[in-house]
């Protein structure tokens, strides 16, 4: 839970849509229509109106509201996460029809949530949905509050300052990625983990099928498993191609695709059993980018935390530096490395895999 939001500026009360026709019709009233006493009492209905709701409009204590903001610390590229505002109204009036917006950054449309009253004292609560439209840091910097009068005719408006930080990783291609692994492994470029066997022993209720010694449980009539000792974990190199194709912007859809899909092995990997080294070539004089030892669904995380901050480079730059047996994922389908497998995102999409020679 954040700390309390801090109060920019509160602005002075403005007419809604009914507002300017009650205004509207107040004025032409007190011009055009005759005098008498029903005229009179008339008039002054429709001008007292707007006056007592703009005077209920301005003591509403939106300057004393206490709002917090809670929300996941990650989320994923193209889903909607949920932000909740928790609201406290110190103030000594009640405050009716409160919205509160967040307009984020990222094409993602703003997010409101909803109070009808709050009492002096009253604490609530309410949710709404944040599309998460790019990659990487999306910040929340300010809310706007709105409330307005009984009559609905003025509305306030406080401007409220609450930063909060998203991280937006990258939608995993899975599908394409265990396309991609199952050809690249007839390549001899993915095993499995190597288990080692020390001996054998007699069965007993529970052990899994997979263990059993089939040929000698045969032989003696009984169950027999085998043993192991330990096993070792096959290790997986993933390089990612900074470089978008040839005539790309930098913000290329050919990019993004690519970074799913390394996102997409790397997870695939490791629901196999197979620790992962990613790979992110540095600029030109730069070192690359290296996190070792990625294991289990906490280094899938840490997978996903690096690949939702990293950017193209130019589109003219040397092809990656990659260890021998490497998955090199790239944008390009022209790029052939030696002693590598090269998945291409378009050609993962449509169902191929670019192999080096």
């Amino acid at each position: 839970m954040s700390a309390p939001a801090a109060v920019l500026r509160v602005g002075p009360p403005a007419p809604t849509p009914v507002g300017t026709i009650a205004l509207v019709a107040a004025v032409s009233v007190g011009v055009l229509c005759p005098r008498g006493p029903l005229a009179d009492l008339l008039v002054a209905f429709v001008t007292a109106l707007p006056a007592v709701a703009y005077v209920l409009c301005w003591r509403v204590e939106l300057r004393k509201l206490e709002v917090r903001r809670r929300l996941p610390s990650t989320a994923t590229k193209g889903e909607a996460l949920s932000i909740t505002h928790e609201v406290r109204h110190p103030g000594r009036r009640l405050i009716r029809d409160l919205v509160l917006t967040e307009d984020h950054p990222g094409g993602g449309g703003s997010s409101a949530t909803f109070f009808a009253a709050l009492l002096p004292g009253a604490r609530g609560e309410a949710r709404a949905r944040m599309f998460a439209a790019q990659r990487g840091h999306l910040p929340l910097e300010r809310l706007r509050a709105v409330a307005g009068d009984p009559f609905g005719l003025f509305v306030r408006v406080a401007h409220l300052r609450l930063a909060t930080e998203v991280l937006v990783h990258p939608k995993p291609a899975r599908s394409a990625a265990a396309l991609a692994l199952g050809l690249a492994r007839r390549q001899g470029a993915v095993g499995s983990p190597e288990t080692e066997w020390v001996g054998v022993r007699e069965g007993r209720t529970g052990d899994p099928l997979r263990l059993v010694h089939w040929p000698l449980s045969a032989r003696r009539g009984a169950p027999v498993v085998r043993v192991a000792a330990r096993t070792r974990p096959m290790l997986g190199h993933v390089v990612l191609d900074r470089r978008p194709p040839v005539g790309a912007g930098r913000g290329s859809q050919a990019f993004e695709k690519a970074v799913s899909l390394a996102a997409g092995v790397v997870l695939e990997l490791l629901a196999r059993g197979i620790e992962v080294d990613l790979r992110i070539p540095g600029a030109p004089g730069e070192d690359d980018l290296v996190v070792e030892g990625l294991r289990g669904r906490e280094g899938g995380g840490q997978a996903l935390d690096v690949l939702a901050l990293v950017t193209p480079s130019a589109a003219d730059g040397p092809p990656p530096r990659a260890p021998a047996g490497a998955l090199v994922v790239t944008a390009r389908e022209e790029l052939r490395l030696p002693r590598a497998v090269v998945l291409s995102a378009d050609a993962a999409r449509r169902q191929r895999v670019g192999a080096a020679a």
